[in-house]
């Protein structure tokens, strides 16, 4: 069995993993200009993922939560910006009342 054993031990995958940590870790202590070139290696391609998987995972997270909320958003004719056109409204400005805070207080603001 490749993960654990019949008696409970640990297999041959999770010794094997264990084995080249530990190297690495007494390698990057002994000796950490050796590993130099690996790093450089693992960060390029951990670059060139991030730009590959970065464009897809946003994409899906746009295609399953983003989207549908403005479909039905849309169908029950919400319009949270106010974008919709009213010609025979008088303004298009929003009343707030109360009207807000006393004009005195924004003296010297900055």
């Amino acid at each position: 069995m490749l993960v654990a054993q019949k008696d409970g031990g640990p297999g041959l995958v999770p010794l094997t993993f264990g084995a080249t940590g530990a190297a690495l870790a007494a390698l990057a202590l002994a000796a950490p200009s050796l590993l130099a070139s690996p790093k450089r290696l693992w960060m390029k391609l951990g670059l060139v993922l991030g730009l590959v998987m970065t464009p897809i995972v946003m994409g899906v997270v746009y295609v399953t939560t983003i989207l549908p909320i403005g479909l039905i958003m849309r169908a029950r004719g919400h319009d949270p910006l106010r974008r919709r056109r009213k010609p025979a409204g008088e303004s298009y400005w929003i009343a707030k009342d109360p009207p807000g805070p006393d004009p005195a207080t924004m003296v010297n603001q900055f």
